[in-house]
């Protein structure tokens, strides 16, 4: 059972942390930077930090959590196989 528990929690662990790997870059990749503010004559003096939005995130959380079980479902075959 603990064996159970250990493997699922490192799967979703790892998965999470690729997807989190691979939406960052392909979000930087695809970044436009707007250097002209919304009426295009100057620089915008002021940045906004922290904006989340939670559907990335609960999207990536419910892939990893389908990974980790599905991890835990080919080791519990492979084990019943041996």
């Amino acid at each position: 059972m603990l064996k159970k528990m250990i493997l699922f929690m490192m799967s979703f662990m790892i998965a999470y942390f690729v997807l989190q790997l691979i939406s960052g870059f392909l979000l930087t990749m695809f970044f436009t930077p707007d250097f002209m503010g919304e009426n295009g004559t100057h620089l915008q003096t002021q940045v906004a930090f922290g904006s989340v939005h939670l559907i990335p995130v609960l999207v990536i959380s419910l892939t990893s959590l389908v990974v980790a079980l599905t991890i835990l479902q080919l080791s519990k075959r492979k084990l019943k196989n041996h």
